[in-house]
């Protein structure tokens, strides 16, 4: 909390925390302003609802006058239940911002219906067992892409030679997996660090194939497990080749393909992924 830019200006951290969920990492206890989620993704975690969330830092919001002259108090809970967590204080700009969300959210009615909020906390009981599942597999299948020949480069933090690995493994504490007051007991990180909680880096990854978007473009149209589809987040592994559904001045590279792993067997995913690459030597 506090001014976070230069020259007197407050800046505002907005985390977008979709692809890990509150059952990895909370931002609010690292200082984040606001948190948002798609709880059409994992939240609510088998590809049946739309919805999304934003979460203050504070436990209270700013008041302002609605449409019909009220004063209300706009309330926020966090992932532990209030914004009492260690570092959680937004800043002046942030409570703000959050209070327009609100405003908008009370004049245009951004609210779920009663079906979708209820498949939201249906598949909420169940986020913790499924986050685990998710990184498990996604690590297995990480590290198997990452030693075959067909494969230029695989990005997931999970793996140890990731940019990102050592400051990932930081954020992510061992008690945000148990459902324990977060920070209460910090995840050894870097490499073979003992205390991470398998499952930890999250499920998503992307591969880069040497042959470019015509191996990339192959291998998705020949798995058998993955289904080709633009989502993430569901019980099901998603395979996607990003750069067809963008602009022509995408940055994403030709060969690049997104996966969602999903809860398979951990042997059925390593099967799929070998015989579709298999199949770009013949």
């Amino acid at each position: 909390s506090g001014e976070r830019g230069g020259g007197g200006c407050e800046a505002v951290v907005v985390v977008d925390a979709t692809w890990l969920t509150p059952a990895l990492v909370r931002p609010l206890s690292l200082g984040a302003d606001l948190v948002v989620h798609a709880s059409t993704k994992y939240l609510g975690g088998h590809s049946d609802l739309v919805g999304g969330a934003v979460i203050a830092a504070k436990a209270k919001a700013p008041k302002w006058d609605t449409k019909w002259g009220d004063s209300e108090t706009a309330e926020a809970q966090t992932g532990s239940g209030g914004g009492d967590e260690e570092g959680g204080a937004a800043t002046a700009a942030g409570l703000a911002l959050f209070a327009k969300v609100r405003q908008v959210q009370c004049a245009a009615g951004a609210v779920q219906s009663p079906l979708d909020a209820w498949l939201t906390l249906r598949g909420m009981r169940s986020l913790g067992a499924r986050m685990r599942v998710h990184g498990s597999n996604a690590l297995s299948v990480a590290r198997y892409l990452a030693s075959h020949p067909k494969v230029k480069a695989v990005h997931y933090p999970g793996l140890e030679d990731h940019p990102g690995h050592d400051t990932m493994a930081k954020q992510i504490t061992r008690s945000a997996l148990s459902g324990a007051p977060p920070g209460s007991r910090p995840v050894a990180s870097g490499p073979g660090a003992g205390g991470l909680a398998p499952g930890g880096f999250g499920g998503m990854l992307s591969m880069e194939l040497v042959g470019g978007r015509a191996a990339a473009v192959a291998v998705a149209a020949n798995l058998r497990v993955f289904t080709r589809a633009t989502s993430l987040g569901g019980t099901e592994s998603l395979v996607e080749h990003r750069r067809s559904i963008e602009p022509p001045d995408s940055l994403t590279p030709e060969g690049l393909l997104r996966l969602s792993i999903g809860l398979e067997a951990e042997a059925d995913l390593l099967w799929d992924l070998e015989q579709a690459l298999g199949q770009l030597d013949e």
